[in-house]
């Protein structure tokens, strides 16, 4: 497993937006034996570990709507995108997304993320509020493929397949 970071700066230095991830690569990954995912996020972070859950929980769903991809390289999984205040309303997070699937052109991916804020307290109204304005702005940018695959079961889990481009 690798840890990726991928920042946004400004021209005078300054940190406009960060994108943490975690890759698991292996020869011909299949979402259906997502266990060994699982157990590798676990030792990352909660936030990591449920964003594996959640897809360990619904890659039937996942497989529906992505297809038996057999040569996929691997699952990136999204587990902070930070934008910086005086940064907001820019679009960096999703840039940064874009550059991180053109790192990855020329393989298949499976991509996912939790379009949840991490600082705030779970299942307040806000955090329902902000939860549907993070997955509706991830899923603006349609290059990027990202749809929540269990909206009633898992809100807010999104998964992209990012393939042979």
């Amino acid at each position: 497993m690798q840890n990726i970071t991928v920042v946004a700066k400004a021209e005078d230095g300054r940190l406009l937006c960060t994108l943490e991830c975690l890759r698991w690569a292996e020869p011909c990954f299949e979402i259906t034996r997502a266990d060994n995912l699982v157990a590798a996020f676990d030792e990352h972070s909660a936030f990591a570990y449920g964003l594996a859950e959640d897809v360990r929980k619904r890659r039937r769903a996942m497989t529906a709507r992505h297809g038996e991809e057999p040569f996929v390289s691997g699952f990136i999984g999204i587990i902070v995108i930070r934008t910086e205040p005086d940064a907001v309303g820019n679009r960096f997070g999703l840039e940064l997304i874009r550059y991180l699937k053109r790192m990855h052109a020329g393989m298949a991916w499976y991509a996912g993320l939790q379009a949840a804020p991490y600082d705030m307290e779970h299942g307040s109204a806000a955090y329902r509020d902000m939860r549907r304005r993070l997955t509706a702005y991830y899923a603006s940018d349609r290059s990027l493929g990202f749809k929540e695959d269990a909206p009633r079961s898992s809100p807010g889990l999104m998964t992209a397949l990012w393939d042979q481009e």
